[in-house]
């Protein structure tokens, strides 16, 4: 009986132990993806980057001529962008996703058959999209190119997508075609 009731005390402390350590949206997941990001950001001498609301955010032509007169998203208004997703670790892995023909054309092994290749249009707050894109695109303009990288709470967090392992960060690239504000 003694060994029994120590077994499962001892079962216990080692669930708790692992539940205060592995617990990925606060204490570890994202604290190290955002660690991560940092780092790869800070290795590439990106000064110019953003966080905001959680997805840090770097376009990549803000020195462009017209740039702070060109057309700003804000929430509710109709966006069409292209964009290409990567898992993102502590680089880009390999591309997961993407609108940009050029960039899959010559891939045998990436299946296209139900991609499209057009901008995605998209209306900011209501057309469903991961939550970090959502948040991101207000401030964009249009003709930018955007890098963003979404930690895992903000991107597909634990569901399953095709290829793309459960609670992978993204980096996101995203070129801004038109923005129509409502």
């Amino acid at each position: 009986m003694k060994k029994s009731v120590l077994a499962s005390f001892t079962l216990c402390l080692a669930l708790a132990a692992c539940m205060v350590c592995c617990d990925g949206t606060e204490r570890g997941l994202i604290p190290n993806q955002e660690k991560a990001i940092l780092n790869y950001i800070s290795g590439k001498d990106i000064t110019d980057f953003t966080k905001q609301d959680g997805v840090y955010r770097y376009i990549a032509n803000a020195d462009r001529d017209g740039y702070l007169s060109a057309k700003q998203v804000f929430p509710g208004d109709d966006v069409s962008f292209y964009f290409a997703e990567y898992p993102f670790t502590s680089a880009p892995g390999a591309l997961f996703y993407t609108n940009k023909y050029y960039l899959v054309k010559d891939d045998p092994t990436i299946n296209t058959t139900y991609w499209s290749f057009e901008p995605l249009e998209v209306r900011v707050g209501q057309t469903r999209l991961i939550e970090g894109l959502t948040r991101a695109l207000p401030g964009c303009r249009q003709g930018d190119s955007v890098v963003l990288w979404i930690t895992s709470d903000l991107a597909y967090d634990t569901k399953t997508n095709g290829v793309l392992p459960v609670n992978s960060a993204l980096m996101v690239v995203l070129g801004i075609e038109d923005v129509k504000n409502n």
